[in-house]
């Protein structure tokens, strides 16, 4: 549907395909997860709240022998690439949030090790799995929105 609700409200409004965004709440973050990294020709980015999916497994900090499993397919060349370095994404979770752990590990697997260079945390102190509030939306979507800042030059 979200991917239905971008094609077709481009068709009837005149939209600025840097600012299509996806977003969800817990499982519906997971899945916003998966269309913001797999259709980066689609979306520019998304905020990921209480949950986010990956594409590969992210190990557990709390236990070396555990995994949280991947849940899509890697998306494949200039897709990957551009997930990576031009989409921007936000993931939120509360301090006291039971999906803290997996989301906190999956932002770090994919700034440390993946390469994203446009990838914000944002962690709400003292609440549990919870939407986040106006103040918290607020600087979410002024990094997806916040200037780019122009690479460095290569010498």
């Amino acid at each position: 549907r979200a991917l239905d609700a971008a094609h077709n409200m481009a068709k009837r409004y005149t939209l600025n395909p840097k600012r299509i965004y996806v977003t969800g709440f817990s499982g519906g973050a997971k899945v916003a997860g998966r269309l913001g990294f797999v259709y980066p020709d689609v979306f520019a980015g998304g905020i990921y709240q209480g949950g986010i999916a990956y594409y590969r497994g992210i190990p557990d900090p709390a236990d070396a022998k555990r995994e949280f499993p991947p849940s899509f397919n890697k998306p494949e060349g200039v897709l990957f690439s551009k997930v990576r370095t031009e989409s921007r994404h936000v993931v939120i979770a509360g301090e006291e949030d039971f999906n803290r752990s997996a989301s906190r590990a999956t932002f770090e697997g994919m700034t440390k090790k993946d390469g994203f260079t446009r990838a914000t945390w944002i962690e709400m102190p003292k609440v549990g799995h919870v939407w986040a509030d106006a103040a918290t939306w607020a600087r979410a979507l002024d990094a997806l929105d916040a200037p780019l800042k122009e690479a460095p030059p290569k010498k």
